[in-house]
Protein backbone atom coordinates (compact mmCIF):
# COMPACT_ATOMS: atom_id res chain seq x y z
CA UNK A 1 0.00 0.00 0.00
CA UNK A 2 1.10 3.12 -0.68
CA UNK A 3 -0.14 6.48 0.97
CA UNK A 4 0.55 10.45 1.63
CA UNK A 5 2.92 11.29 4.57
CA UNK A 6 3.96 14.54 6.13
CA UNK A 7 7.37 14.49 3.70
CA UNK A 8 6.69 12.34 0.54
CA UNK A 9 5.19 9.27 0.32
CA UNK A 10 4.98 6.11 2.32
CA UNK A 11 4.90 2.32 1.10
CA UNK A 12 3.51 -0.50 3.84
CA UNK A 13 2.68 -3.65 4.32
CA UNK A 14 -0.47 -4.17 5.80
CA UNK A 15 -0.44 -7.54 8.05
CA UNK A 16 -3.38 -9.78 9.66
CA UNK A 17 -1.41 -10.79 12.21
CA UNK A 18 -0.19 -7.71 14.48
CA UNK A 19 3.24 -7.31 15.54
CA UNK A 20 4.05 -5.94 18.58
CA UNK A 21 5.66 -2.35 19.39
CA UNK A 22 8.90 -3.63 20.15
CA UNK A 23 9.25 -5.62 17.09
CA UNK A 24 11.52 -5.21 14.41
CA UNK A 25 10.22 -7.53 11.24
CA UNK A 26 12.72 -8.12 8.44
CA UNK A 27 11.29 -7.27 4.78
CA UNK A 28 12.95 -9.10 1.89
CA UNK A 29 11.89 -8.38 -1.35
CA UNK A 30 12.35 -9.59 -4.75
CA UNK A 31 11.21 -7.73 -7.99
CA UNK A 32 12.37 -9.12 -11.15
CA UNK A 33 15.78 -10.70 -10.08
CA UNK A 34 16.66 -7.65 -7.67
CA UNK A 35 16.78 -8.46 -4.11
CA UNK A 36 16.58 -6.52 -1.19
CA UNK A 37 16.23 -7.06 2.39
CA UNK A 38 15.55 -4.09 5.34
CA UNK A 39 14.15 -3.57 8.63
CA UNK A 40 10.82 -2.35 8.51
CA UNK A 41 9.02 0.23 10.83
CA UNK A 42 6.03 -1.30 12.85
CA UNK A 43 3.22 1.30 13.03
CA UNK A 44 1.37 1.95 16.50
CA UNK A 45 -1.40 -0.17 15.28
CA UNK A 46 0.83 -3.20 14.98
CA UNK A 47 -0.98 -4.02 11.60
CA UNK A 48 1.28 -1.87 9.40
CA UNK A 49 4.74 -2.37 8.33
CA UNK A 50 6.58 0.78 6.66
CA UNK A 51 9.12 0.48 4.36
CA UNK A 52 12.09 2.92 4.75
CA UNK A 53 11.50 5.38 1.82
CA UNK A 54 14.67 4.84 0.22
CA UNK A 55 13.04 1.45 -0.60
CA UNK A 56 10.62 3.60 -2.49
CA UNK A 57 12.51 3.87 -5.76
CA UNK A 58 12.10 -0.16 -6.38
CA UNK A 59 8.36 0.25 -6.47
CA UNK A 60 8.93 3.41 -9.09
CA UNK A 61 10.97 1.58 -11.73
CA UNK A 62 9.08 1.68 -14.84
CA UNK A 63 10.82 -1.62 -16.36
CA UNK A 64 9.24 -3.33 -13.41
CA UNK A 65 6.29 -2.35 -14.16
CA UNK A 66 5.71 -5.91 -15.39
CA UNK A 67 7.76 -7.90 -12.56
CA UNK A 68 6.05 -10.02 -9.81
CA UNK A 69 7.15 -8.87 -6.37
CA UNK A 70 7.83 -11.22 -4.22
CA UNK A 71 8.41 -10.74 -0.11
CA UNK A 72 9.12 -12.36 3.09
CA UNK A 73 8.24 -10.78 6.28
CA UNK A 74 9.94 -12.86 9.46
CA UNK A 75 10.99 -11.44 12.94
CA UNK A 76 11.53 -13.67 15.54
CA UNK A 77 10.20 -17.11 14.66
CA UNK A 78 6.82 -15.79 12.74
CA UNK A 79 7.96 -15.98 9.07
CA UNK A 80 5.36 -15.27 5.99
CA UNK A 81 5.76 -14.95 2.28
CA UNK A 82 3.52 -14.04 -0.65
CA UNK A 83 3.78 -12.52 -3.62
CA UNK A 84 2.14 -9.26 -6.02
CA UNK A 85 1.19 -10.42 -9.66
CA UNK A 86 2.39 -8.14 -12.43
CA UNK A 87 3.52 -5.00 -9.76
CA UNK A 88 2.02 -2.13 -11.88
CA UNK A 89 3.30 0.36 -8.57
CA UNK A 90 5.06 3.00 -10.79
CA UNK A 91 2.20 4.59 -12.46
CA UNK A 92 0.51 4.36 -9.07
CA UNK A 93 3.06 6.16 -7.35
CA UNK A 94 3.58 8.40 -9.72
CA UNK A 95 0.16 9.95 -9.32
CA UNK A 96 0.24 9.42 -5.41
CA UNK A 97 3.22 11.42 -5.53
CA UNK A 98 1.87 14.25 -7.37
CA UNK A 99 -1.03 14.05 -5.62
CA UNK A 100 0.45 13.94 -2.26
CA UNK A 101 2.73 17.33 -3.35
CA UNK A 102 -0.68 19.37 -3.93
CA UNK A 103 -1.65 21.62 -1.24
CA UNK A 104 -4.34 20.77 0.60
Amino acid sequence: MFRCAENGTDALFIVLSPFGPAAKPTIALDLGGLRFETEASVLPSGAGLLVPRDMLSLFAAPEKMMADLSFVISEGGRRFSGRIAKLYAAPALARLQTECSQPR
